[in-house]
């Protein structure tokens, strides 16, 4: 679980993924060596919250 620690630690380390502006900006974080991709976005108090966790 590194790439959660990753995101935990530094926010913005995941690309933001174009869509909306009405509703929270998600972002992505992908991890090639564990190949999973994590779908997130970051509250206003900076807490990350997690919306989909994909093995790829």
């Amino acid at each position: 679980m590194q790439h959660t620690r990753a995101t935990h630690c530094n926010p913005d380390v995941g690309e933001p993924i174009p869509g909306s502006a009405a509703g929270p900006r998600l972002r992505q974080y992908t991890d090639d060596v564990e190949r999973v991709r994590t779908l997130y976005w970051i509250s206003v108090l900076q807490t990350v919250v997690v919306v989909a966790y994909l093995e790829v």
